[in-house]
C-alpha cells in the first residue's frame, strides 16, 4: 500500500510536467493546448516547482523513510496542492485572456514546501552528518530565494537565475552522496564552500551584476571540473547499458555547466531575449534535466519498487534532448526564429519520448 501515494504523487508531477511543456510550446508561438498563452505564463515556475520539487521531494521522502521516518512525503504533497491552486488561479482568470503574473498564493505554497525540503534535509543531516546534505540545504535555501523573489513579483530573471543555482547546487549535493566512496571529506568540504561562495556572488548580482557575474561564472565552471574530476560518471560512461546511460548523461550535464560558467564570466547575466533564453536553458535543460533522466535509472525503482530498463526511446529521449539545445541555443544567438522554434518543440518531443518510453518499460517489468 505504501506504494499507492508515491504513485499519486508522481502522477502530480507528470501532469505538471505535461503542462510545462505545453505552456513551452505556447511561449514559442507554436500548436499548443494553451491557444490563448495563459499557462506559457507560469512555464518555469510549473517546471521548477510543479515537476522538479514533486520529484525531489518524493526522493528526499524515501531517504528519509529508510530511517523509519514518513512524514517527508508532506513536501512533495504540499507542493503539488501548490500546483493545483495554479491550475485553480489559472481556471479563473482565463476569461480575461491573461494571467496575472505570478500568482501570490501558490508560490507562497511552494515555499512551504521548500522550507519542508530544508527541515528534511535537517533531519537527514542529524542522521548521518554527511556534507552532502549541507550542500544540498544550500542549494534549497537559493531555490527558496528565487521563488520568494517570483512570488513578490520582484526581479522575475534574478528569480530564475536563483532557481539554477539552486538547484545546481542541489543536483551537485546529490552527486555527492552517490559517489561518497569516490570523493573524499576534503573534497566534499570544497564543494560546500564553493557553493556558499556561489550563494554569495549571485546575491552580489542583485546590487551590481556586471562585476558580480566575473566571481559567479568562474565558480560555476570550477564546481564543474571539479565535480566532473570524480564523478564515477568518468568510467561509467565506457560501461554500456544503465551504467553508460547515466555516465553520459552526466557527463554532458557537466559540460552545460563548464559552459554556462564561461558564458556568464565572458558576456554577463543577461535579462532577456535569446540571450536568456539561451542561459536559462543551458541550466534547466542542459544540466538539470540531463541529471535528472541520468538518475531516472536510480529514482524510479526507489519509488516502483521494481527495476526499470534503460531502452531506446531512453537513449533517443536523452541524444535529442542535448540536440534540440544545442539548435536552440544556436538559433537563437543568430536570430533564426524558425530554427528556434524548431528547436524547442524538439526538446518537447524528445522529453515525451523519455518519458513515454521509460513508462512503458516500466510496466513491463512490473508483469
Amino acid at each position: 500500500m505504501r506504494i499507492v501515494p508515491r504513485l499519486a504523487l508522481v502522477l502530480c508531477a507528470l501532469v505538471a510536467l505535461i503542462c510545462g511543456l505545453d505552456a513551452a510550446l505556447s511561449r514559442a508561438a507554436l500548436p499548443a493546448l494553451d491557444s490563448d498563452g495563459i499557462v506559457g505564463a507560469v512555464h518555469g515556475p510549473l517546471m521548477v516547482h510543479g515537476f522538479l520539487l514533486v520529484v525531489i521531494g518524493v526522493e528526499r521522502a524515501i531517504a528519509l523513510e529508510s530511517g523509519g521516518r514518513r512524514i517527508g512525503f508532506i513536501v512533495p504533497a504540499i507542493a503539488s496542492v501548490g500546483s493545483v491552486v495554479m491550475a485553480a488561479e489559472i481556471a479563473a482568470t482565463s476569461w480575461r485572456g491573461h494571467l496575472l503574473e505570478p500568482p501570490v498564493v501558490p508560490g507562497l505554497i511552494w515555499l512551504a514546501a521548500l522550507l519542508g525540503l530544508v527541515i528534511v534535509e535537517a533531519a537527514l543531516w542529524t542522521r548521518r552528518r554527511d556534507i552532502s546534505v549541507l550542500v544540498e540545504i544550500v542549494g534549497v535555501c537559493a531555490w527558496m530565494e528565487g521563488t520568494a523573489l517570483w512570488t513578490m513579483r520582484l526581479d522575475t530573471a534574478s528569480a530564475v537565475l536563483w532557481w539554477g543555482i539552486g538547484l545546481m547546487l542541489f543536483i551537485s549535493g546529490e552527486r555527492l552522496d552517490l559517489a561518497r566512496l569516490e570523493i573524499g571529506q576534503g573534497l566534499s568540504q570544497a564543494v560546500l564552500w564553493l557553493g556558499i561562495a556561489i550563494v554569495l556572488s549571485a546575491a552580489l548580482t542583485l546590487v551590481s551584476p556586471q562585476i558580480a557575474s566575473i566571481p559567479l561564472g568562474a565558480l560555476l565552471a570550477i564546481l564543474s571540473l571539479v565535480m566532473v574530476r570524480r564523478d564515477v560518471a568518468r568510467r561509467a560512461w565506457r560501461l554500456g547499458g544503465t551504467a553508460g546511460f547515466s555516465g553520459i548523461a552526466m557527463l554532458a550535464a557537466w559540460a552545460w555547466l563548464a559552459g554556462v560558467g564561461a558564458a556568464i564570466m565572458v558576456a554577463g547575466l543577461p535579462r532577456s531575449g535569446y540571450a536568456f533564453d539561451a542561459l536559462t536553458h543551458a541550466i534547466t535543460i542542459g544540466f538539470v534535466l540531463s541529471m535528472i533522466l541520468a538518475h531516472a535509472p536510480i529514482i524510479f525503482p526507489a519509488i516502483l519498487h521494481h527495476r526499470v530498463a534503460v531502452t531506446v526511446g531512453s537513449w533517443a529521449g536523452l541524444i535529442l534532448l542535448h540536440v534540440a539545445l544545442l539548435i536552440r541555443v544556436a538559433s537563437g544567438m543568430r536570430g533564426i526564429d524558425d530554427a528556434w522554434r524548431f528547436g524547442a518543440a524538439l526538446a518537447v518531443g524528445a522529453l515525451l519520448v523519455f518519458v513515454v518510453t521509460t513508462m512503458a518499460a516500466s510496466a513491463r517489468s512490473s508483469r
